[in-house]
């Protein structure tokens, strides 16, 4: 019985995660949720995900940001070799630092 509460917690947790895109021909206005509405920038990302999200940055294009990357929420995973065309998502900080608990999946410059 407890595995069994345990799963459909986990599944519950789960099932509110969302797929986050992120483009630089994006904009922080959009919603986030579709290509056609993806995000424009690293700071996006960093204020607004949530727990569970995985965040598609595009193949091809590159974030140069002036800070580190920061994310305070659990289980997040950033991915820049799923969407798009082209080498890797690259992101790149003056400290190449990302911090926080989560997961990169080819992201170039972390």
């Amino acid at each position: 019985m407890k595995l069994f509460i345990t799963i459909l917690l986990l599944i519950s947790i789960n099932a509110n995660a969302r797929k986050i895109y992120v483009s630089t021909s994006g904009s922080d206005s959009n919603d986030g949720l579709t290509p056609a509405t993806a995000w424009a920038t690293t700071g996006k990302v960093t204020t607004s995900v949530l727990a569970y999200d995985t965040v598609y940055f595009k193949r091809g294009d590159t974030w140069n940001t002036t800070s580190a990357i920061g994310i305070s929420k659990s289980n997040v995973t950033l991915r820049g070799n799923v969407w798009g065309t082209g080498a890797k998502a690259k992101i790149t900080t003056p400290s190449t630092r990302v911090t926080g608990n989560f997961s990169m999946i080819g992201v170039a410059g972390c």
